[in-house]
Parts: structure tokens; sequence; C-alpha cells
């Protein structure tokens, strides 16, 4: 799975620039003149292209002369059934509830971020509808909780980043039972956060007594273990008495706090047991 492969902290912001607001399965956008969005092709006629998208509920038209054409080229040259587009919003026909869009003046890297966050949403909804199903809850409550994630964080993969940084405090945002919370947090971690973060602390722990070599051994077995899900902590040695306090783990946040920690922990056990510590 592609979704949310990159650093948490490179969100593209683009699916905020669209809120939902749903009343009952009725979707209702607030889209403006320029909005960037995703759409899919329906139909091709002589005239253009009509198009369907989540972020709208009714039809939508691409005009011919709004679909970059080579000279005798037709729609059906540059256009294919079932083909997903960015499209950028010219009018809207409230009436007829129907939207006019072009494909012009579109920039490439525009065009990748609007694809990037619309697959990210599709991500995150079928992860969030796997998790129900294994918690035992309904397809159905998808739906409230993707509206609530929208209100409080701007979308749903925006949420699922803000529980990858902060936990619980951004899960009891969405008021998920307790059983589907834990289900979707653990999920994320397993198939969200693929990069590890490092962080690395160059030490020096020494002992003038004779046991020396056999406190530095418990001192290494100690600190060097598999801790909470996603961590890992172990002392390497460089040349001694220089060793490397190593913690690894899928949380940045986590991994700098651990760190100074673990930090602590080692200088108070190594002066425990009547040992020189420096870093």
């Amino acid at each position: 799975m592609q979704f949310l492969q990159r650093s948490i902290d490179e969100a593209d912001g683009w699916q905020r620039r669209v809120r939902r607001c749903r009343i009952g399965k009725e979707v209702r956008m607030s889209l403006s003149e320029g909005e960037l969005i995703v759409a899919r092709v329906t139909e091709i006629g002589e005239f253009g292209a009509t198009l369907r998208s989540d972020d709208y509920e009714g039809d939508i038209f691409l005009h011919i002369s709004e679909i970059r054409l080579k000279r005798e080229q037709r729609p059906t040259d540059a256009l294919r059934k079932n083909q997903v587009l960015v499209v950028r919003v010219q009018k809207e026909d409230k009436n007829a509830k129907r939207l006019f869009v072009s494909l012009r003046g579109i920039g490439s890297s525009d065009s990748k971020k609007a694809l990037r966050a619309w697959k990210e949403e599709r991500g995150a909804l079928s992860i969030l509808k796997g998790v129900l199903a294994r918690s035992g809850q309904p397809e159905e409550l998808a739906q409230k909780i993707e509206e609530r994630a929208v209100e409080r964080f701007g979308s749903l993969s925006d949420a699922f980043r803000a529980i990858l940084e902060t936990g619980g405090k951004a899960l009891s945002k969405l008021a998920l039972p307790s059983e589907t919370a834990e289900a979707l947090e653990e999920t994320l971690e397993k198939e969200l956060l693929k990069k590890v973060y490092v962080e690395r602390t160059k030490v020096r722990v020494f002992f003038l007594d004779p046991d020396g070599v056999e406190k530095l051994r418990m001192i290494g077995e100690k600190f060097s273990v598999k801790g909470e899900k996603g961590l890992r902590v172990s002392i390497k040695a460089i040349a001694p008495p220089e060793y490397e306090l190593v913690i690894e783990s899928s949380k940045p946040k986590r991994t700098r706090t651990v760190a100074q920690d673990m930090l602590k922990k080692l200088e108070d056990e190594t002066k425990k047991l009547g040992g020189q510590f420096s870093a």
C-alpha cells in the first residue's frame, strides 16, 4: 500500500481545501472557482465528457474547448472511460446540480499533489473500513468517523497523521469504540509507518574496579532491549570507553523523548555501580 509512505510532516493539505458536509447519505460540497478536484470519466461525447467525483454530488461536465486536443483530435482520442483526471472548477449551475470544469491551466506539480491527496483519502477510508470489520463494527460507521475527522483535522488522512503523532489524544477526538480505537492505532503503526527514526548519542562509560568489565556487560544487557511496539534501544561499542546509545522508533517525537530518558537512566545506573559517565 502506497498510502502515507512519506514523512508525517509532509502533509500537502490539498484535501483541506474542500470541506465535506454530509446530511444522511447526501454529500454537499462548497467548491470555489479555481479549486482542483479529482474526477473519473463516465461518458465521452462529441462535445466533451461527463465526469463523476466523490467531491461533488451532481454531474460534472468537461467541454471540448477545455480539453487539450491536437488538431483534428476529438474527445475520444484524448480521453477514455474510467480515466481519472485532475480538473479545475470553472462554475456551478446549482439549480441543475452541474459543475463545469477544465483541464487547462493545471500545472504538473499541482496535479500530482491533488491526485496524491485523493489517493490518500481513498487509502485512508479503505484502512478504516478494514479496521471496523475486524473490530466487529458496521461499515456504515465509517461515514460518521470520516465526518468527525474532516471537522476536527481537515481530512481522514490528516487525522491518521495526528494519531501516529499523538496517539490517544487524536483518537479521543474521533470518539471511536475502544476496541476500534486500539485496532486502528495498531493498524496505522503496522501499515503506514515504514520509516524508522534513529537517535544516536555518544557516551563514555568506564569503571576502575576489577569487576568493571562485568558491570559494563550488565549495563549493556539492561539497556539493549526491545521496548514498546516499534521501539528498540541498544548500546554499541565504538572504542571502549566510548559507546553509542541508539534509539530506534517509528515515531520521531517518541524517539527523541526516549533518547533523553534513556541517557539519564544510563548515567544514573553507571554512577550507581561506581563508574564514571559523560556524554
